[in-house]
């Protein structure tokens, strides 16, 4: 188990790794729509879950706030305009790293795990369940309307 401090040092590692990747693969990513994103967005998800559960109605402004609407929307980065495809890493209970694949085109978070035997399937789909359901509401806000219809608010599929 990490202690209080090792856990910030490793935060602070992973987000040096990613932007790392981001300015070296920077061209390529962009030329497949894809981008990296810091794990604080599956974290500041994460932290949303309870009221978003609560909410009856208007799930939509629980999830969008300005630091994410704004991060979301940036310059050559706006989600289904200029990206299709995101990656972000996600920490389980505080020690195991995961990464997730999130596609806006599939409708899908595919999660890239380096040990599949820790967690089975149903556990998984526990830990990515509120993610999977605020994704639409978020893709709703910040991505261009849908040449047809409406986005639905059907949950991302959670996959390994």
């Amino acid at each position: 188990m990490f202690g209080k401090y090792d856990f910030v040092d490793l935060l602070q590692h992973m987000e040096a790794l990613i932007d790392y990747v981001g300015v070296r693969h920077g061209e390529r990513l962009k030329q497949r729509r894809c981008i990296f994103l810091k794990p604080w967005f599956v974290a500041h998800l994460q932290g949303k879950a309870r009221s978003f559960n609560a909410a009856k109605f208007n799930k939509g402004r629980v999830v969008g706030d300005g630091r994410l609407s704004s991060f979301l929307t940036k310059e050559g980065k706006r989600w289904g305009e200029d990206v299709d495809t995101l990656y972000t890493p996600m920490i389980w209970n505080g020690n195991h790293w995961v990464g997730l694949c999130i596609s806006l085109t599939d409708w899908r978070v595919l999660v890239l795990d380096p040990n599949p035997k820790l967690k089975d399937m149903g556990a998984v789909r526990g830990l990515l369940d509120s993610v999977a359901q605020m994704l639409p509401y978020l893709v709703e806000k910040v991505c261009p309307p849908p040449a047809e219809g409406a986005y639905s608010y059907e949950p991302f599929a959670v996959e390994r």
